[in-house]
């Protein structure tokens, strides 16, 4: 069963005083000999699947259909035995001619038995029903005439404005991307809780990621603080977003931490 397989209950099914898994396997059933030629050959897991109960439960069902005068089946030796719903009188009849064999039982000597006791087959989905002309109506049905059709219509392609704006959208998830790890990097170093949603820290980092500074260099200029001010209580204080990612202070730690790897006997002169 897929997503978009659906059945049609009608009202006047409620009225036939069914159990539930009862209603459930004839709506199936229905769904399938409703014009009154074609049989139902599916299986038993098929209707335990809809009704969402075991098969045993599905062959009651379906003994208490019969009983009921609502259900015929035809069994052919080395066959799945098919089936076909029997509608009551009371229902619309229509114009399809039905066989001897197949009279409806609920049908009374007294009532005019019906030529097929199915209702009138109702449109498919995807096809146009014979309504009054209804510009509202009809507007809709056009636009979603496609849905529960095998080869649906092409969605409309997006307008320059919508386009615009899931760039921006993509942009902006790139950036909350790049700062949250700048900052989960220097959450560990410093062993502090800074937030990664900051919308200031966030402008800070892609700030200096604009002026073509990359992740390596964010890196390098929080290890340089870290481990320069992380033992001094009082600059220990300095190890903050504000202070690091500053655009006055960023580039001369990148710098520092440069200088003193390619040249460590410098390290004195930082």
């Amino acid at each position: 069963m897929k997503n978009t397989d659906y059945i049609s209950i009608q009202g006047w099914m409620t009225k036939l005083g069914l159990k539930p898994a009862e209603l459930i396997c004839y709506a199936v059933i229905h769904g399938y000999s409703r014009d009154g030629v074609h049989w139902f050959s599916g299986s038993k897991e098929h209707l335990s699947e809809w009704a969402q109960i075991n098969t045993r439960s599905v062959v009651n069902a379906l003994n208490g259909l019969k009983e009921k005068g609502l259900l015929i089946s035809k069994a052919e030796p080395g066959k799945p035995t098919l089936y076909r719903a029997k509608i009551p009188v009371f229902t619309e009849k229509c114009n399809i001619e039905q066989t001897q064999e197949d009279q409806c039982k609920i049908c009374t000597p007294e009532s005019d038995p019906c030529k097929n006791c199915t209702p009138p087959v109702q449109n498919l989905p995807g096809t146009r029903a014979k309504f009054a002309p209804n510009k509202y109506r009809d507007k809709y049905i056009d636009k979603y005439s496609y849905l529960g059709t095998e080869s649906p219509e092409q969605p409309e392609p997006p307008t320059n404005e919508e386009s615009t704006k899931a760039e921006e959208s993509a942009k902006e998830k790139e950036k909350r991307k790049f700062a949250k790890e700048v900052v989960e990097y220097l959450n560990h170093k410093s062993g502090k809780r800074f937030s990664t949603k900051s919308k200031q820290t966030i402008a800070a980092i892609n700030a200096r990621r604009e002026e073509g500074f990359d992740i390596a260099d964010f890196k390098l200029a929080i290890d340089w603080c870290c481990e320069t001010w992380g033992n001094d209580p009082k600059m220990r204080e300095y190890i903050q977003p504000s202070t690091i990612f500053r655009p006055r202070n960023f580039e001369k730690y990148v710098n520092k931490t440069v200088g003193v790897k390619k040249k460590p006997e410098l390290a004195c002169f930082y």
